[in-house]
């Protein structure tokens, strides 16, 4: 029995430890959406064979690589490295807290600031310093640094030079489950009725303690700013079409006791049309980088359309003003 016990430990750790690969899943991807877009696919999702689903997604100059979070159920929460040029997984960590327990969470956003990743996930923060990128190869897992409670459900996130956006994922349905604001209706003010979640900005020192905060519409999985446009990754169900949507920058509502935005239906600049199940964005090279969970093994034989490969769309046509 006691043999069978440590048998079993052992084989745990190493399931727990063994790292992601990156294995073709799906034969062919044909979609009338991507080609309208001028879609390109590029690089293998990692750990898709390994049943991990992909979560949040971003892109750092500085390491020239893809960064994508991922979970599976019971088991320590992952992020994979993909070279941008290659294609190729680089390595992948296996995320703990800072009492070196493994964290199991959803590890639904992740971005990267001053060689730092930001991890958004189960209501919070994980900050994990990354390892010099000639070591990278002798890690396997990283342990945070930083972690904080989020004021929101910490759903995904995105990072600008001076500020952390955190925002959460809400979803409500008479038929399926359903997913409320925590925070709507602690904020002090009336809110637009077609938004339903709260994106909070911080400094990367204090995420705990935002200075700001911005109404959002539901089911963004996904989010990317620049200078003049907050741009959405919206997806709901295993068989309805995700969307990209623009929006100009959004207005104020209040400015004390702190500040409070929307994004508005009037301040949408373009609405497109995507397969099912996108996640995290980023940006590379004038193109919009989508990830999609639709592969993953819990999904894959049910969704319309399962992508095992991130998705590029030229910037310059997502931004037109139309709706497709």
């Amino acid at each position: 029995m006691l043999q069978t016990a440590l048998a079993y430990i052992l084989f745990s750790s190493l399931l727990i430890a063994a790292p992601l690969t990156q294995t073709p899943i799906t034969k062919s991807i044909h979609s009338a959406a991507l080609t309208q877009h001028h879609a390109k696919l590029g690089p293998i999702i990692p750990g898709l064979a390994q049943g991990y689903v992909p979560q949040g997604l971003c892109h750092s100059p500085q390491h020239t690589s893809f960064f994508i979070s991922h979970y599976k159920k019971g088991h320590t929460s992952y992020v994979s490295v993909v070279h941008q040029d290659s294609q190729k997984l680089t390595t992948s960590f296996a995320l703990h807290h800072q009492d070196a327990s493994p964290h199991r969470g959803h590890v639904g956003g992740i971005s990267i600031h001053n060689n730092a990743l930001y991890i958004a996930s189960d209501q919070l923060i994980l900050k994990f310093e990354l390892p010099p990128k000639n070591l990278w190869r002798h890690h396997t897992s990283l342990r945070a640094s930083a972690q904080w409670a989020s004021p929101s459900a910490a759903s995904f996130c995105f990072s600008s030079p001076n500020t952390l956006f955190v925002g959460e994922f809400t979803h409500h349905s008479m038929w399926s489950k359903s997913y409320s604001s925590k925070l709507l209706p602690k904020l002090n003010s009336p809110t637009h009725p077609n938004n339903s979640a709260v994106l909070c900005l911080s400094n990367h020192k204090t995420p705990d303690h935002p200075h700001t905060f911005i109404t959002l519409p539901s089911r963004v999985q996904g989010l990317v700013i620049t200078p003049s446009h907050y741009i959405l990754s919206r997806s709901y169900g295993r068989r309805n079409n995700s969307s990209i949507e623009i929006f100009s920058k959004p207005l104020t509502q209040q400015t004390s006791p702190q500040p409070l935005l929307h994004l508005l239906p009037q301040n949408k600049i373009a609405k497109h049309t995507l397969p099912p199940m996108s996640e995290g964005i980023c940006l590379y090279k004038n193109q919009l980088v989508v990830l999609f969970e639709s592969a993953a093994s819990p999904y894959r034989n049910t969704t319309t359309l399962p992508i095992d490969r991130l998705v590029f769309l030229p910037l310059n046509t997502l931004l037109t003003p139309a709706q497709r």
